[in-house]
């Protein structure tokens, strides 16, 4: 590491840099640049842990000549994510990071360190974050790990990792305590065993969340619900044809697996269509089921939803959200926005 590095001297002044340098030096001793060269690290966020992505990333990892040599289990905070995002974090508005915070705050992740050869000079840090593929799991190719993992979308994409050898050390200490930063560095600076590997697995849930991180699982069942809420509600009313479409929607998504959410979500707008306007026909108040129906509708088919009025909805409902349902909803709103809003910078060119 030369302090004539821009990359190392623009974290010189940050404490949680200066205090994985030291430790990395202190578990390495010597062979510091070469360990820090040969190292990578990558988080598995709550709900890729809880959808059981952690042996697809393994083999993913595997394929590509990398051998996991630690593996621990990560309860972030809000003041870990903003130390991790700190240079970031100033250009995020207040919904991106209360959603976002949610989204890595809801259960433990589970962060791996892997060792792997540098080629070309290019350290194993830099080229692992490559390889992972962009956020927005649209931009990615069948090669990318977020495509791989089945990234639900721009947010909710499984994975995160230091974009090289600075960020490494700097996130690695605000990830782990120092005995276990330590353990990280002297793992990866002995021979590789991969023992890491069996430690990730042990620390998976043996079963993964129904639905996963599918928006259309999550959404379809919340939409038959509430219909079965609004029959009881309302027994005399025709609804027929619009329990005849939701049932067969649900049928249809039944056959489907969770894992290739962006896939699935693209065939099922290919195959169906709106509901809501024939329950609006029916059903002609705004009552809170009715509401919280058309929001989940509208996320459904990319038609722009309110996420507030569709948690308020479903409280009023007496369905509230539960903390997966509410992820998968709120970060396919932030992704919309966050699109719509690239798209209008494009027209304004």
């Amino acid at each position: 590491m030369s302090h004539a590095d821009d990359a190392f001297t623009r974290y010189e002044d940050d404490l949680d840099f200066t205090a994985g340098v030291r430790v990395m030096r202190a578990a390495t001793g010597t062979a510091a640049e070469e360990v820090l060269a040969s190292t990578a690290v990558l988080l598995l966020p709550p709900l890729s842990l809880a959808t059981r992505r952690t042996p697809v990333a393994l083999d993913w990892l595997d394929e590509h000549g990398f051998s996991v040599e630690y593996a621990h289990a990560v309860r972030l905070t809000d003041d870990r994510i903003h130390r991790i995002w700190k240079y970031q974090i100033a250009d995020h508005d207040a919904d991106r990071i209360r959603i976002v915070s949610q989204l890595l705050t809801c259960g433990p992740s589970l962060l791996l360190a892997v060792v792997g050869p540098v080629r070309d000079g290019v350290p194993v840090a830099t080229r692992l974050c490559e390889l992972k593929g962009k956020a927005d799991p649209d931009r990615t190719a069948p090669h990318h790990l977020r495509h791989r993992l089945g990234a639900a979308n721009t947010f909710n994409n499984f994975v995160h990792m230091p974009d090289g050898p600075p960020e490494l050390l700097r996130e690695a200490a605000v990830m782990l305590p120092e005995q276990d930063l330590f353990t990280l560095w002297k793992r990866a600076g002995a021979v590789p065993s991969g023992r890491g590997r069996e430690d990730a697995l042990s620390l998976t849930p043996a079963t993964g969340l129904p639905a996963g991180a599918s928006l259309t699982h999550v959404a379809v069942a919340f939409r038959r619900n509430l219909l079965e809420r609004l029959r009881a509600a309302r027994p005399a009313a025709d609804l027929a044809e619009a329990e005849r479409l939701v049932d067969a929607e649900a049928a249809w998504v039944a056959s489907r697996s969770p894992e290739r959410p962006v896939e699935l979500l693209a065939e099922f707008r290919s195959r169906f269509r709106p509901v809501y306007p024939l329950l609006r026909r029916e059903v002609d108040s705004p009552e809170p089921p009715l509401t919280a129906f058309a929001e989940a509708e509208s996320a459904l088919f990319a038609s722009g939803f309110d996420p507030a009025r569709l948690h308020d909805a479903a409280e009023k409902a007496g369905m509230p959200l539960g903390t997966r349902d509410g992820i998968v909803f709120n970060t396919e709103w932030l992704s919309l926005s966050l699109r719509s809003r690239e798209l209008d910078s494009v027209r304004h060119i």
